[in-house]
């Protein structure tokens, strides 16, 4: 197995002789991005840093995050789906009600989940609600899993290209505090109408109102990331900026840059 698993990084590691048989993207990614970051933040929790972690902390990719508004019944036209976090830390198990669910622990005191974008956009809307954003949707969702009164250090982080975010103005517009608030609140008003719009509506001002407002919510680059990481540790952020620069070229979206 062992040989097996080495065959398979050997052939991934040879994009650049021209004679591999597996897409670059498979491991020049942003998911393999953030796992290198979120590993070497995990090894040097006495950095300070947005993405500094508690002693206790762990982190954890493609988690699944339990929506506010799943659904109460077969055919809820309401209803949205768990999301898939491309990276979370924080005190929390994974495998609530599900395989890959994340659970925020009794004991916890943080709790982060970041979205990771290379030459993509957030995601407007799902399909039950056009206008519900993805960050609104994970501001939300996170609000969602933390107990009822409950304070503890959490956030939400995307992470992109330094050139996105005046390529891509949608960034600075949703990752916002008012616009998300905004957001949640006409997905609360959906529900008008419904045996659970008062339930929604009274989350809305007695739970998510206050949680806005201490949250940290932030857009950060990835060359902000590794100059830090370069400053405090030349050897991993050299080679993080090398791994970056080839998930850059290999990426479709690449053309971006030159243009």
């Amino acid at each position: 197995m062992e040989k097996a698993i080495l065959e398979i990084f050997d052939s991934l590691n040879s994009f650049k002789d021209g004679k591999n048989n597996i897409q670059p993207t498979l491991l020049y990614n942003e998911g393999w991005m953030l796992r290198l970051v979120l590993k070497w933040f995990n090894d040097h929790k006495e950095i300070s840093h947005s993405i500094s972690m508690e002693n206790d902390s762990h982190w954890f990719s493609e988690a699944l995050l339990k929506p506010k508004f799943n659904a109460v019944e077969k055919g809820d036209k309401l209803a949205e789906g768990y999301i898939h976090a491309d990276g979370i830390y924080g005190n929390f198990k994974i495998g609530g009600e599900g395989f890959g669910d994340a659970v925020i622990t009794e004991d916890c005191k943080q709790f982060y989940v970041i979205e990771a974008k290379m030459f993509s956009k957030l995601t407007a809307g799902v399909t039950n609600s056009q206008n519900y954003d993805q960050a609104a949707r994970n501001v939300a969702c996170i609000c969602n899993m933390i107990p009822d009164g409950k304070v503890i250090d959490t956030g939400f982080f995307v992470i992109i290209p330094e050139s996105q975010i005046e390529n891509e103005k949608t960034f600075k517009e949703y990752v916002n505090k008012e616009h998300i608030q905004k957001i949640v609140e006409e997905r609360v008003n959906q529900y008008k109408g419904r045996d659970d719009f008062k339930e929604k509506e009274k989350w809305y001002n007695e739970i998510f109102l206050p949680f806005i407002e201490i949250i940290n919510i932030k857009l950060l680059t990835w060359e902000e990331i590794i100059d830090f990481i370069k400053s405090n540790d030349s050897e991993y952020g050299s080679k993080l900026e090398e791994f970056y620069n080839r998930c850059i070229h290999y990426s479709r979206y690449s053309k971006i840059l030159y243009m």
